[in-house]
Parts: structure tokens; C-alpha cells; sequence
């Protein structure tokens, strides 16, 4: 039964896109290095992770990622469907994906050019910079010294 209710939800969810304003992203080609604005967090993602993360905001479904994988991959479909749909639902909960009816656009994704062996997409948390990316750079800042200086409350 709970395989039903989640086969269900994910043909609700077919397309996801990056939480904006509050989440920001780079492509590194090797990592993509995501920016929560709102908790100061900062993720990476590697491998399949930012396989993943790619494929989604160009638009691509969830079916579509699993497809993608498993032909780059050559891995099993069931396995690549079940760790790509976890990682997802991880992204979700840590509110850095929300869920979309219709991509805005689609890109096309490019596999590398070098191979790699399959690993279960996840995701690399850190919260060592939260003063520094929570730090409102117009008004909490001393204004001889500016950012990142932050000011004192009196």
C-alpha cells in the first residue's frame, strides 16, 4: 500500500525546480554548490547528486532523470529510480526543491565526457558560514568598516 501512495505522489511530482529567492546555486562541472539564503547553509552535491540537481532545473522530469542515470550509469532502473526519488525527497525536505505542475524551460542536459561508477546520489551539508551568508550586508553592518563586519547591538 505505501508503495501505491508514493507511486502516486510522484506522478504528482513530476518536475521540480530550485526554492527561489531563498536558494541559490552554482555549477561547478564537478560539484554544484547550493546556498540556502535563509538557514546559511551550504550543500554540495557531486556525482549522480549533481546529476540530479541539473537534470531538474533544466526542466527535465523525475522519469526523465531516472532514465537519464540509468543510460549513463548502465545500472539498474529500479535501483537508479529508488536512490534518485530518496534524494529528491531529501532535497525537498531541506526545502531546497519545491515541486512545479510545468518546467518553465527545458535545457539539454550533456553527460560528461568522462565516465563515472554509480554511487547513490547525496548531498554534503555545512553550516560553518551561517554568520557570514545570514549576515544582511546593507543594514546590520558597521558603516565605516562595512560587510562583513557586522555591527554590535547596543
Amino acid at each position: 500500500m505505501q508503495h501505491d501512495c508514493a507511486k502516486t505522489y510522484w506522478m504528482k511530482a513530476a518536475f521540480f525546480r530550485a526554492r527561489m529567492p531563498e536558494v541559490t546555486f552554482e555549477d561547478f562541472k564537478n560539484e554544484i554548490l547550493i546556498i540556502d539564503l535563509k538557514t546559511g547553509n551550504y550543500h554540495s552535491l557531486r556525482k549522480s547528486g549533481a546529476h540530479v540537481w541539473r537534470l531538474l532545473v533544466d526542466g527535465r522530469s523525475v522519469n526523465d532523470c531516472v532514465a537519464w542515470l540509468t543510460d549513463f550509469y548502465k545500472t539498474d532502473r529500479e535501483i537508479i529510480a529508488t536512490d534518485t526519488r530518496r534524494f529528491i525527497e531529501d532535497l525537498e525536505k531541506m526545502a531546497l526543491l519545491e515541486p512545479i505542475s510545468v518546467p518553465e524551460s527545458t535545457t539539454e542536459t550533456k553527460p560528461p565526457l568522462q565516465s563515472e561508477t554509480y554511487e547513490a546520489p547525496s548531498i554534503q551539508s555545512y553550516g560553518d558560514l551561517q554568520d557570514l551568508l545570514l549576515l544582511d550586508p546593507i543594514h546590520e553592518v558597521v558603516p565605516e568598516s562595512g560587510w562583513p563586519h557586522r555591527r554590535e547591538e547596543a
